[in-house]
């Protein structure tokens, strides 16, 4: 990974973990009165940022974990989301699990954030001392 990758999976990492942050508290048992279009657009958000940390992170296996947290997440909300839909009775059931899955996935994505800055913060703090330093005229 370069310095972008890792710059671009810690960016997408703190924006799922806003859009999650958002949907949490929607679902919170002290606001069950949020309304219902307020939830389903938040899981929708939710549902966007899982997906475009997804793309951030394919193809790299230090991330592994964090993605497979990520995934869950996206069949929890999928799940939600359709029982929201079809107004099923045991939709709370899902709100739970999705709530459960999403503290889970909000860790994950800390972690993959606390990480990618860091690889990103060393590899611009190396790639400046290993830049040659230019010699000022009159110092040969």
């Amino acid at each position: 990974m370069d310095t972008i990758d890792w710059s671009r999976a810690a960016a997408r990492c703190s924006v799922l973990v806003h859009e999650i942050s958002a949907l949490m508290a929607l679902l919170a048992p002290r606001s069950a009165g949020a309304p219902p279009a307020g939830q389903a657009l938040a899981g929708a958000r939710a549902a966007e940022a899982a997906h475009q940390l997804l793309e951030a992170l394919a193809g790299h296996p230090e991330f592994a974990a964090g993605a497979r947290a990520v995934m869950r997440l996206q069949g929890a909300l999928h799940a939600w989301q359709r029982a929201i839909r079809d107004n099923s009775p045991i939709g709370r059931r899902y709100q739970i699990a999705l709530m459960q899955q999403a503290a889970t996935a909000m860790s994950a994505c800390l972690h993959v954030e606390s990480h990618a800055l860091q690889e990103w913060g060393r590899m611009r703090s190396s790639a400046r001392f290993a830049a040659p330093s230019p010699v000022e005229p009159g110092l040969h």
